[in-house]
């Protein structure tokens, strides 16, 4: 089951660069940076989520999966913003902002119900920031490249803190 939901993170990214690529002009590497940054963000989601405790059932599997999806949008959103060769804000591009916010708020309210804290929903606070950042001044810092990367350090962070917790016999 593990290995079907990993491979839904790559089919997901296909599917909306499938959607995207024609209107927006993107290259094959947005594909591959949108798999890359998905992975990255499946990562960190399976090692927070891990450290509260043992999987319980395949509907909590299905959540953690569950959470890699607006990580998909904000990636696509961003890329959509990058590529965008308008002045203005297109509504596809307002559409995966909006959908991508409500997706992280609606799966914060989870975590609070879930576990109290919302671990992994604190983890897109500095993605909006940037967004916000990058919507008033209209400067993009990083390329679709260094966005992509930006998730690698903390999940392998998280990946390495919650091996060396494992105790070894």
């Amino acid at each position: 089951m593990l290995i079907i939901l990993c491979m839904l993170g790559p089919v997901f990214n296909f599917i909306f660069y499938s959607v995207l690529k024609k209107k927006y002009n993107f290259e094959i590497n947005v594909l591959l940076y949108g798999i890359g940054f998905t992975s990255c963000c499946f990562v960190f989601i399976y090692s927070v989520m891990g450290l509260y405790g043992p999987i319980t059932g395949n509907i909590e599997l299905v959540m953690r999966f569950l959470y890699v999806i607006p990580f998909i949008f904000l990636y696509y959103s961003y890329a959509t913003l990058l590529k965008n060769n308008e002045k203005s804000i297109s509504r596809g591009t307002l559409f995966l902002i909006i959908a991508t916010t409500a997706l992280f708020v609606l799966f914060a309210l989870f975590e609070i119900i879930t576990y109290r804290i919302p671990y992994v929903s604190i983890s897109s606070i500095p993605f909006g920031l940037y967004f916000v950042y990058c919507l008033i001044s209209g400067k993009y810092v990083l390329s679709l490249r260094g966005f992509a990367w930006v998730p690698f350090l903390p999940a392998y962070a998280v990946l390495f803190y919650t091996f060396m917790k494992i105790p070894f016999m």
